[in-house]
């Protein structure tokens, strides 16, 4: 039987558990995944956990957080925060013991990693530490835990979770990755042994797993798996079989085939992206893919097949969106894009799509509202921009011009990719050797 394929692309920063290979869609939460642009010789920051886009560099990670709480959502995690509306003033800054290696806020602690075995540090919101562990470097947290940090070592496999009061390990997971929170406990990972499974939060005891699988993916109430050309949905609750179906893919050593599921629609991808129902696993439509196309969530119903160009050197040449009766239309690729990155959120019930690639969103209607320079940041009923130098701005929703805009420190060696941490009326910049907050 054939294995999950090994860690060692990235972590996906919504969720914080290691890609399984080179997807552009985590198989345990959702978020959409960027592939590697050329490579860049600069330092990355991993800021995991919390609602995050990430940008993969050449192996290294880059990534802006989202956490907080409005009407306005992520698809597949939770609240936008607050969005700092006036010209912010910075309030207090700090120096990690390393190089800052990742970052995430659990209410309003933000725990801080640092490479070189520093291990993590909590800070207060006025920038007092709290306490420090060298269990591990890279934190992360999930929106629905207020009072646990997960705490991982790149490479290691292993996780623990930490009271975010006083570091006191709770509990810990050995050879496998804690990727995503459910009304019924956490889900984990390991993938040497190609399992998935449910945790009790309380105590990290397992509830129930299952082996041997060759990719899967995690919606609110299903896990979906696939095992050689059987693909099944599982009951989160429980991992009982809900529905199981023969496909016409076989993934085996050879030959990855890519799982990923919202709402409506289970997707496989290999020579073929073949759309089934996630209700029942019904086969629902097909379409021939070409080497280099993919295959990816749109939004909570739609999916999308991003059609490459006719080298590696050439931009994406068509973005088509689908959802369970076939095609809807389509998005227009950008000139200069090598790939496409959906994002889907939705402000006052309206959906949107942030194109994470080029910095563009479109509505509903597959229309653009917006094009933005810079990474971009969530917010709700707007959004920031970090530039590459760490000049920061504040855009509402659709807007043109800047509310507000200012420099920050950025990179002192020149070589660390500055990043942003948005919470909740407040937002943090960290790079390498300093961790500064603006309110």
């Amino acid at each position: 039987m054939s294995q999950i394929p090994s860690a060692g692309h990235g972590f996906c920063g919504q969720c914080g558990v290691a890609l399984p290979g080179p997807v552009r869609f985590c198989p345990a939460c959702g978020q959409p995944q960027l592939p590697p642009p050329p490579p860049r010789r600069r330092r990355a920051l991993l800021l995991a956990g919390g609602l995050v886009v990430l940008l993969l560099t050449g192996g290294a990670v880059a990534a802006v957080l989202l956490l907080g709480g409005s009407d306005s959502r992520l698809f597949g995690g939770g609240a936008l925060p607050g969005p700092v509306t006036e010209e912010p003033e910075e309030q207090w800054s700090w120096r990690p013991p390393g190089v800052a290696s990742g970052a995430t806020a659990v209410g309003d602690v933000l725990v801080v990693g640092s490479d070189d075995e520093h291990g993590v540090v909590a800070l207060d919101e006025k920038g007092e530490e709290l306490w420090t562990s060298d269990i591990g470097d890279y934190p992360y947290s999930f929106l629905q835990y207020e009072e646990i940090v997960f705490v991982s070592s790149f490479g290691d496999g292993d996780v623990s979770a930490l009271s975010v009061d006083d570091g006191e390990e709770l509990w810990s997971v050995d050879g496998g990755y804690v990727s995503y929170p459910s009304d019924k406990g956490l889900i984990y990972t390991d993938f040497d042994e190609a399992e998935v499974g449910l945790l009790d939060d309380a105590t990290g005891d397992e509830l129930w797993s299952v082996t041997s699988l060759d990719s899967y993916a995690v919606t609110e109430d299903a896990v979906y798996v696939l095992d050689g050309s059987e693909l099944s949905r599982l009951a989160v609750v429980s991992g009982d079989e809900e529905w199981s179906v023969r496909t016409d893919f076989e993934s085996d050593d050879e030959n990855y085939v890519s799982l990923t599921a919202n709402d409506d629609l289970v997707l496989l991808g290999g020579d073929d992206a073949v759309a089934f129902d996630a209700r029942d696993g019904a086969e629902l439509w097909s379409e021939s893919l070409d080497e280099g196309d993919e295959v990816e969530i749109y939004s909570a119903d739609q999916v999308y097949i991003a059609t490459a160009g006719d080298t590696v050197d050439d931009p994406v040449a068509a973005v088509t969106v689908y959802d369970r009766d076939g095609m809807v239309g389509r998005v227009a690729p950008d000139e200069e894009a090598f790939y496409f990155s959906a994002t889907p959120f939705e402000v006052d019930g309206k959906p949107y799509v942030l194109d994470y690639s080029s910095g563009r969103i479109f509505d509903q209607d597959l229309e653009e509202v917006g094009q933005y320079d810079g990474r971009v940041t969530l917010v709700d009923e707007g959004l920031y921009t970090l530039a590459e130098d760490g000049g920061v701005s504040y855009y509402e929703l659709g807007s043109t011009s800047p509310a507000w805009s200012i420099d920050t420190p950025g990179s002192a060696d020149g070589e660390t990719e500055v990043a942003l941490v948005a919470l909740d009326g407040r937002l943090v910049v960290v790079t390498g050797d300093e961790v500064i907050s603006y309110e």
